[in-house]
């Protein structure tokens, strides 16, 4: 089912961050199938709506966002996930996702406290900037900019997504995420450009042009390295 998010980057940093912990904590994956998954996809989806419904319209600073990430993540990090029977419900999630959020404010209020703008990281521009964009939706080839590097791809329809990532500055910021939850049945591809390869998502330690998100919700993070003239995989 659709869901249409109050704020895009609340939304995308809570689900990428419990897509992390749920998905990948403490595990060395070597299961190449994107279905086998699903699960934990889902549960990081009805977590991140629930997140995003409990932020609601408030306004969100840079440093927010990665706090959004990093504490979603790491409540999810050798932890259990939820019974099945409530995992997939976003409710399920309210009373953590208070609580999360209250650590996330209460971090944000602290470093304005100390006289630290908590956008400072917005000043590098093209490198610590975090703009979104999207849903980019089939059949299309898209090219994101330098201030493009949250990139949501909508797959449901006919037709094939290629994201082309830019000639970058090194230590760049690119994120392509599965938005509808389709990229199981159609990949997402990511190819780079100007001789740069691309970490693979199923794979990360592996590289080519072009590479894939084909789990699920599946979401690339990643970060170019000029002298390397590649796209590592970040978390």
């Amino acid at each position: 089912m659709a869901y249409a998010p109050n704020n895009n980057c609340v939304f995308l940093k809570a689900f990428a961050g419990a897509a992390a912990g749920l998905g990948a904590s403490g595990r060395f994956l070597l299961d190449p199938l994107a279905a086998d998954f699903s699960v934990p996809a889902q549960m990081a989806d009805a977590y991140a709506q629930q997140f995003d419904t409990s932020w609601g319209g408030a306004a969100v600073t840079k440093f927010e966002e990665d706090a959004i990430f990093q504490n979603s993540k790491a409540v999810w990090e050798n932890h259990s996930p939820l019974e099945n029977s409530v995992a997939f419900t976003p409710g399920s999630y309210a009373s953590l996702v208070t609580s999360v959020i209250a650590l996330v404010v209460q971090s944000n209020t602290q470093v304005a406290g100390e006289g630290v703008d908590p956008n400072a990281c917005a000043a590098i521009a093209g490198v610590d900037t975090w703009t979104f964009f999207g849903p980019v939706a089939v059949p299309t080839t898209f090219a994101p900019t330098s201030s493009q590097n949250f990139v949501a791809v909508d797959s449901t329809g006919a037709g094939q997504v290629t994201i082309n990532a830019p000639s970058p500055s090194d230590g760049q910021n690119l994120v392509v995420a599965d938005w509808k939850g389709n990229a199981a049945l159609k990949p997402i591809k990511i190819a780079g450009l100007g001789g740069f390869t691309v970490a693979d998502p199923g794979n990360p330690g592996n590289y080519g042009s072009p590479v894939a998100i084909s789990t699920q919700g599946g979401v690339a993070s990643l970060k170019a390295s000029s002298v390397q003239k590649k796209w590592l995989s970040v978390t």
